[in-house]
């Protein structure tokens, strides 16, 4: 590599590392009133709840040793609400502003690429949890010196809390990339917005469960870290899949955008296929592998739709790219956009998972009846 590939590689590398699009946001996010306003009201909220329990609490003769636990409750109620509420909404609105048709900001008139837009989106989506969440730590982690409640649960349950609202706001952007008109868009708002309600309450429910189990005497056991890296990977997962989405649905219809969805959704296939025998085998339960196989067929029923709509005729800017070698042909046969490649994608992982899961049935069941 010579001198100018080497500076051209460290020139790519700063552009990833000072992302324009989060410098944009969080500016325009700092000067305007919604973000400082709303985390102005998040702090009075907190101090309220902290005043009223610490003022009630004096007034008690005897000294209640679950305080702390019942202050870090009500602190993790109004953090969950108040972050699935603004922060997707604030998020999606953003995006889907500049994704309109009649104002070509951004998104139109840009040379940055899909992926990084959609990166610097979700980048300041998070550093504005991140802005949340650091206001309600020092509140949270006050509820220590009150009892009831030890800093590795409100550690586990904060990153979890965070890993959630991240999701969230992921889904926000997939949602507001979606080609529709504005109408329609709002009608998407107002059903996430009764959709938020579940999720909240979802949340707050397995957050009190995590609580009573008494999560940070889990901590030194094996099972736990196990449990816990499997459903922050299957998470990982699907967040990854709707931040592919995204970056398909705004990329040139010119362009190949099945190519890296396609590739992605290959990617989690083997993985979850692989992670459900590791758990069959680890368990002798050959069931588990329906948790692989279901959410396939799924998400293969979803691909089978959008697939269906697709056209062959492939555009001057595809077509360039397709390999001329027979095998890699054959193979990228599969990964280019048009409806017939499609349908064979789709048939050949739906196949191969119920095949794998028959299979894996038929020798646990003949080994326990041994």
């Amino acid at each position: 590599m010579n001198i100018a590939g080497i500076r051209n590689h460290f020139a790519n590398w700063r552009e990833w590392e000072m992302n324009p699009i989060v410098i944009k946001e969080l500016r325009q996010g700092v000067r305007s009133w919604t973000v400082t306003g709303m985390l102005l009201l998040f702090l009075v909220v907190l101090f309220i709840t902290s005043l009223i329990f610490l003022v009630s609490e004096s007034f008690d003769v005897s000294p209640n040793m679950q305080l702390g636990g019942t202050m870090f409750s009500a602190f993790m109620v109004i953090l969950a609400g108040a972050s699935i509420f603004f922060i997707p909404l604030y998020t999606g609105v953003r995006v889907a502003s500049e994704r309109q048709e009649n104002n070509p900001d951004l998104l139109y008139v840009t040379s940055l690429s899909p992926t990084r837009i959609i990166f610097g989106k979700f980048l300041c989506s998070a550093y504005i949890a991140v802005l949340f969440f650091s206001a309600c730590m020092p509140f949270m982690a006050f509820t220590n010196l009150l009892r009831g409640v030890d800093l590795p649960t409100v550690f586990f349950i904060l990153g979890f809390l965070f890993v959630v609202v991240c999701a969230a706001n992921l889904l926000a952007i997939f949602f507001a990339c979606l080609p529709m008109s504005r109408p329609f868009k709002i009608l998407f708002v107002i059903a996430g917005f009764f959709l938020s309600f579940g999720t909240i309450g979802s949340l707050i429910g397995l957050s009190f469960e995590i609580m009573r189990s008494g999560v940070g005497a889990m901590m030194s056991g094996r099972d736990f870290w196990i449990g816990t890296a499997t459903a922050l990977g299957i998470g990982l997962m699907i967040a990854g899949l709707f931040f592919v989405l995204s970056v398909a649905m705004i990329t040139p219809p010119s362009a190949n955008r099945a190519l890296p969805v396609r590739l992605y959704i290959t990617g989690i296939w083997l993985l979850g296929g692989i992670l459900s025998f590791c758990w069959v085998t680890q368990t002798g339960d050959a069931e588990r592998m329906y948790a692989w196989t279901v959410p396939t067929f799924v998400l293969m029923l979803c691909a089978l739709l959008v697939t269906v709509s697709n056209t062959d005729h492939l555009s001057l800017r595809v077509r360039r790219t397709i390999p001329q070698r027979a095998l890699q042909r054959f193979l990228g046969f599969f990964f280019f956009n048009g409806a017939a490649g499609g349908l064979l994608w789709v048939g050949f992982y739906s196949g191969g998972a119920a095949l794998v899961s028959l299979i894996a049935l038929l020798l646990l069941g003949k080994g326990r009846t041994v």
